[in-house]
């Protein structure tokens, strides 16, 4: 038990560092996605929190308090991942994340076995960091690796959710499973915020490149009409002058851009 404490309370320790980290981007850059990825890390906390509380008082809406957080939590990685990538997120996983929210009740009021009442959470919880990893690897564009190590963990942490079920049961397979677990998330969320800066100086170079098109063009233009244009900073220097000015000045736009001028 202190063993599978000890993991818990990392785990628990490490979404709260991710909250803070993905917080202050998205203060600081006002991006949705990174808002939605900001709230998968604090339901991720909230279920890793109520794991811990749950060793020591097994109460009905802590239980349920897991399993939602758990749920919504990957949901809300996907559906970030989606925003990211500028597409919308399928609306089946939406459906399905009700379905399983209202299955928990269901197999409680029924007396369910423990591997029927969460096996198809789990289940689905996989498909949607597997749909996940997929969404990174092939549909964001970018060059870098990050988004082939971020697709990666996604799969296998996906992989990994569907032994919950069958390891949660045995104490020794339990700790091993949650630190795994640790190690995902903080593979994936480094890799996320990787991808987010690649995407970024993407824009950032893409932006430059398109500015320095418009300058060319509105440069061609100017030089091309018939009139005389001249250009100025707010210190009243010469930035531009074309055929036409020099041509009525006497002035050379070489020679008014010399420092000291």
């Amino acid at each position: 038990m202190p063993s599978m404490l000890n993991t818990l309370i990392r785990a628990a320790i490490d979404a709260a560092v991710l909250i803070t980290i993905y917080g202050y981007l998205y203060f600081e850059e006002k991006r949705n996605y990174l808002r939605i990825w900001t709230f998968a890390w604090l339901l991720q906390f909230i279920r890793f929190t109520s794991e811990i509380l749950l060793l020591y008082r097994p109460y009905l809406v802590l239980t349920l308090l897991f399993y939602t957080s758990n749920l919504l939590s990957a949901f809300m990685l996907l559906y970030g991942t989606f925003t990211f990538i500028e597409k919308k997120t399928p609306r089946r996983f939406g459906y399905l994340v009700v379905l399983n929210l209202l299955w928990f009740p269901v197999t409680y009021f029924i007396n369910a076995p423990f591997y029927l009442e969460v096996l198809p959470t789990f289940i689905l919880t996989g498909i949607i960091y597997l749909w996940t990893g997929i969404a990174f690897i092939k549909t964001i564009d970018t060059v870098g690796i990050a988004k082939y190590i971020t697709g990666g963990a996604f799969v296998l942490w996906g992989i990994h959710k569907v032994n919950y079920p069958f390891l949660k049961p045995i104490p020794e397979a339990a700790y091993w499973g949650f630190l795994l677990t640790s190690v995902f998330e903080t593979i994936v969320a480094l890799g996320i915020v990787l991808v987010h800066f690649e995407k970024v100086k993407r824009e950032e170079q893409i932006t430059k490149k398109e500015l320095e098109q418009q300058h060319e063009w509105f440069r061609v233009t100017l030089e091309s009409i018939g009139d005389g244009v001249i250009t100025t900073d707010v210190k009243g220097l010469v930035g531009f002058m074309n055929p036409v000015a020099e041509e009525l000045t006497g002035y050379r736009e070489r020679e008014e851009l010399e420092p000291g001028r």
